[in-house]
């Protein structure tokens, strides 16, 4: 989270957290210092990389479909930390989500390459899969239309990383990495959700029985902790 508009920083001291979150509230994405900001990484060609999904902020608990993939130790922290941050005043967290969201719609509109990446940091609510698509979600919430945030979270971190002549899109000759379906995420965002089949190394993956496996493996251990 960047720290260049907390008011007073000092040289080489990294300032509180919450008063990073402040200055990020109080900025405006439509401001001077906004608009410096996204002309100086337009200039120097910067990769923007949403992580939306650790920084959302007034999203209500993670659904018990992703509780019941956690192991027991990793569902008490998540709750533990989600239950401290309910408690708190997070409206400063609220604004400064809201403004990013903002921001990176506007990187993106003005031709700069952003891509997204689900770091496993924050209050252990980003989980794999579920915040993959959760990120997605969110771009289209923030303006992309589906096909845009979908090529954010494909295309574009390919072309960033110089693989996009072999992955990052479907096309004959290209690595056949992808997911299948159940539904259109164009006609409603949510069935990014509904993963029906997972290929990765040429090797189809059930995610239904997948799923089972994890519940049941997170069942087994929350009982022996018993």
């Amino acid at each position: 989270m960047a720290r260049d508009f907390v008011a007073g920083k000092q040289p080489d001291k990294c300032p509180p957290y919450a008063d990073v979150q402040r200055s990020l509230a109080q900025l405006d994405p439509a401001g001077p210092q906004s608009e410096t900001l996204l002309h100086t990484l337009l200039e120097h060609h910067v990769a923007l990389t949403s992580t939306l999904p650790v920084f959302e902020a007034s999203t209500p608990v993670l659904p018990d479909a992703v509780l019941d993939l956690m192991s027991l130790q990793t569902r008490s922290n998540y709750l533990r930390a989600y239950a401290r941050t309910a408690q708190g005043d997070s409206l400063d967290a609220v604004k400064a989500f809201q403004h990013g969201m903002v921001f990176e719609k506007e990187y993106f509109d003005a031709g700069g390459l952003l891509v997204d990446g689900i770091d496993p940091t924050g209050n252990g609510g980003v989980v794999p899969g579920y915040s993959n698509a959760r990120e997605v979600e969110l771009l289209i919430e923030a303006g992309l239309t589906v096909p845009q945030a979908i090529q954010v979270s494909t295309m574009n971190g390919a072309r960033f990383l110089g693989l996009d002549k072999d992955r990052g899109s479907i096309a004959v000759g290209k690595r056949a990495d992808l997911i299948v379906l159940d539904g259109d995420p164009t006609k409603s965002p949510a069935d990014l959700h509904k993963v029906q089949f997972v290929f990765k190394d040429g090797v189809g993956y059930d995610s239904a029985k997948q799923t089972a496996c994890a519940v049941t493996w997170a069942c087994a251990e929350a009982q022996a902790g018993r």
